[in-house]
């Protein structure tokens, strides 16, 4: 969606960790794009957030381990204007 939106990735910096749960694979991650059009993005995920964002409610995967809840997954803002997905 993003390269559909923005034109296709040129660079990429990543930065990851596993210092929660201290596993062999991360856990967290944040990524910073530029893109053909010279718009950046911004990625962050993380598998051990308390929040509505974490995948475990925002997936709604296992309804009855976790309550779905419909949250703004998705946040795009530019100099004419803004949005977000649901």
């Amino acid at each position: 969606m993003l390269r559909h939106l923005c034109g296709g990735i040129e660079t990429v910096q990543v930065v990851t960790s596993s210092g929660t749960r201290r596993f062999a694979v991360e856990d967290s991650a944040a990524c910073s794009l530029r893109l053909s059009s010279r718009a950046l993005a911004n990625i962050s995920l993380s598998d051990t957030t308390a929040t509505p964002w974490n995948w475990d409610t925002a997936g709604g995967e296992d309804r009855k381990l976790f309550d779905y809840r419909p949250v703004p997954t998705h946040f795009f803002a530019g100099t004419d204007g803004a949005l977000f997905l649901i």
